[in-house]
């Protein structure tokens, strides 16, 4: 009898330390993106690929299976899957966004909206109940516009239709990196981002201001948020300064 509640015990440890992780990028792809701010993000990304990504594999722990997903918005109708891969795949699948794909507006709540649905897998089946809460990964220059629903509009309406249809996205690591914004774009990204205080304490931020002309700015933003999202307590240090 007792050999057995240990077996299962030891059973019961093993199969939730078995989890998956899934890691979206939002990145806007509207046309004040084009030009110095789209290419900060490929060399950002091109760095999260080749360097961030190897360092990651390497620590993580073997009973963690990460994807990682990037979602390019620039249209209300317009909401791209740049990238669909294991984790490990991405530093051979990944390629830099074209200028050409560069171009439109800015519709944030869209995107969000797309990754909601995705998150609860409304075009996959149910919640997969092995899933941590993912992380989502706001790269933009400002605010939504023209017929775009905002980020707030986008929560109201989830809130109205189902409490279950925006909890994921609610219990999710949401952090915005800002790129040469002004003052509404920046206050518009920092309602995006959320993050628990434990997250606060090991020197994550919820809002990153970065500059196009220093793309070091940006990719040391994902580095710090992935590095502790995906091997907490061997990250690097986030403190900023």
């Amino acid at each position: 009898m007792q050999k057995s509640l240990i077996f299962t015990k030891l059973k019961l440890y093993k199969e939730i330390k078995k989890m998956k992780r899934t890691v979206y990028f939002l990145i806007d792809l509207s046309d004040s993106m084009r030009g110095s701010y789209g290419d900060a993000v490929n060399t950002a990304m091109e760095v999260v690929a080749k360097t961030i990504v190897p360092q990651i594999m390497y620590q993580k722990s073997a009973d963690l299976t990460i994807s990682f997903k990037v979602i390019g918005f620039k249209g209300e109708k317009d909401i791209r899957l740049l990238a669909d891969v294991p984790f490990e795949d991405f530093p051979k699948t990944w390629k830099p966004i074209p200028e050409v794909e560069f171009g439109g507006g800015t519709p944030t709540g869209a995107a969000i909206k797309a990754v909601i649905v995705d998150i609860l897998g409304y075009l996959h089946g149910d919640v997969d109940s092995d899933a941590l809460p993912p992380v989502l990964i706001l790269i933009s220059d400002g605010i939504s516009n023209g017929r775009n629903p905002t980020y707030e509009e986008v929560m109201e309406c989830a809130d109205r239709n189902s409490p279950r249809y925006v909890s994921a996205f609610r219990k999710a690591v949401r952090v915005a990196i800002g790129v040469n914004v002004e003052e509404e774009g920046r206050a518009a990204l920092q309602k995006f981002g959320a993050i628990s205080h434990y997250m606060r304490q090991i020197g994550i931020q919820p809002y990153y201001d970065c500059s196009a002309g220093y793309p070091e700015q940006l990719f040391e933003g994902l580095e710090c948020v992935l590095h502790e999202t995906l091997i907490p307590h061997f990250g690097v240090s986030c403190e900023p300064g």
